[in-house]
C-alpha cells in the first residue's frame, strides 16, 4: 500500500503522502484520528515541536529545517502551525 502513495519513490512517506494513505485506509475519520495523534496538547493545531516529536516516535529523525519546511509547505495562514483545515487540505497537493 505504501508504494501506491510514495510518489517520490523514496521508500518512506512524507507528511502529505502519509495523509493520502490515511484517507485511503481509514477515510476522513482516520485523518482526524491522525491529526489528534500529532496534536498532543489538544490545542487544535500541530506545532513544529509536536510534528518533530511524532516523526521521531515513528522512526523519522528530522532536522529543525526539515520540520520547518514541512510545516511551511501546508501552513496557509502563516501562523507557523498546522491547523486541522490545513492538515486536511495538504493531502490534495501531493
Amino acid at each position: 500500500m505504501i508504494a501506491h502513495v510514495d510518489l517520490q519513490t523514496t521508500g518512506s512517506l512524507n507528511f502529505a503522502e502519509f495523509l493520502v494513505l490515511m484517507v485511503k485506509q481509514q477515510g476522513v475519520n482516520g485523518v482526524q484520528r491522525a491529526f489528534l495523534s500529532y496534536d498532543v496538547d489538544s490545542s487544535g493545531s500541530i506545532t513544529r515541536e509536536e510534528l518533530k516529536d511524532w516523526m521521531t516516535r515513528h522512526g523519522r529523525f528530522l532536522t529543525r529545517r526539515q520540520v520547518q519546511m514541512m510545516v511551511d509547505a501546508v501552513d496557509v495562514n502563516g501562523d507557523g502551525e498546522i491547523d486541522y483545515a490545513e492538515f486536511l487540505v495538504s493531502f490534495f497537493f501531493v
